[in-house]
């Protein structure tokens, strides 16, 4: 956090999966994992053709090496671990950080998803700055902004 308070930025912008991977306990991140990848793939199955390459990669490479690391892997072989939304809000907060609102550039971007999935696919706001992509119901990633106050 040092160095990134040196660069002096305006703004930091972090998105992540919206999903504890991060558990100690076994249990706990396999259903994390298993309500999260089911959402995920499902969505692709939704946009992407059957025999689509970004779809076969996205499931592939991005799903089945989270997932395989998430639930298979201990220890320091166990390199995914994200985090929701609430924790990053503790973390920043003890670097000084408070959240500053962005989540108006981004909600009208929601109006042109497929007209096929609209009622599937939901942008919401989490509190009053940061916003929530879903799918079905379930979170997927968080989009939030951030700034240094001294």
């Amino acid at each position: 956090m040092g160095t990134i308070k040196s660069i002096d930025p305006d703004v930091v912008v972090v998105t992540e999966v919206e999903a504890n991977h991060n558990s100690p306990a076994f249990g706990s991140r396999f259903m994390e994992a298993l309500y999260f990848f089911n959402a995920y793939l499902d969505a692709t199955q939704a946009y992407f053709d059957h025999d689509c390459n970004c779809r076969m990669a996205v499931e592939s490479v991005y799903c089945g090496e989270s997932i395989r690391n998430i639930v298979a892997c201990e220890g320091e072989e166990r390199v995914v671990r994200n985090v929701p939304l609430r924790a990053w809000r503790l973390f920043f907060k003890r670097f000084g950080m408070v959240e500053v609102e962005q989540a108006r550039l981004v909600i009208h971007n929601h109006n042109i998803i497929n007209a096929g999935c609209r009622d599937l696919c939901t942008v919401e706001r989490d509190g009053d700055k940061s916003l929530v992509l879903g799918w079905k119901g379930t979170r997927l990633h968080s989009v939030s902004a951030w700034k240094f106050t001294t």
